[in-house]
């Protein structure tokens, strides 16, 4: 009789008929009546919410505008061309400074070695053109790695770059 008592104040207290919201629960367990409240208390709520944003579009208030679309770059092709403009250089060119810096570009390094060095910081400068993706460059590096890895030991040390070289003249 005491629960019913301390129910009873709450429910006046909070300004709801503890009698109806009982007929209304149609059961006898005290857990169910609390339940009862919480969801018509959620319902107001949802409710009032959803007049408050009704009113707000219809008072004209500007929406939040989306980011402004990026222009769609391939990582891959601004990273094969950053390759092939090193392979074009008058420096001595090599697939090992090119895997290195690729390699180390994947694992967000900088190589130690003045040429391979170099070539890493013109790939990361293409991570921070617009349109570029943090996903689409690492596909990109690990893609060109592949790539790179299948060419290794295939005679001469520019064979990667070679190949780059012949797929970026055929386009």
């Amino acid at each position: 009789m005491w629960v019913v008592c301390k129910l009873t104040r709450l429910f006046c207290t909070l300004g709801i008929s503890p009698v109806r919201t009982f007929l209304r629960c149609r059961c006898n367990s005290l857990l169910a009546l609390f339940t009862m409240v919480k969801q018509d208390d959620l319902k107001k709520r949802l409710k009032a919410a959803d007049r408050r944003r009704n009113r707000r579009g219809a008072a004209g208030v500007p929406v939040v505008a989306a980011s402004p679309v990026q222009p769609h770059v391939r990582a891959s092709d601004l990273i094969a061309n950053a390759l092939v403009e090193y392979a074009n250089s008058g420096e001595q060119s090599s697939d090992i400074v090119a895997a290195t810096a690729l390699r180390a570009c994947s694992r967000g390094d900088l190589p130690k070695k003045d040429p391979a060095r170099g070539l890493a910081l013109k790939i990361e400068a293409i991570a921070k053109q617009p349109g570029v993706t943090p996903r689409s460059y690492r596909a990109a590096l690990l893609e060109l790695l592949e790539a790179a890895n299948l060419h290794q030991g295939k005679g001469s040390s520019d064979s990667f770059l070679a190949y780059l070289s012949i797929l970026a003249d055929g386009v």
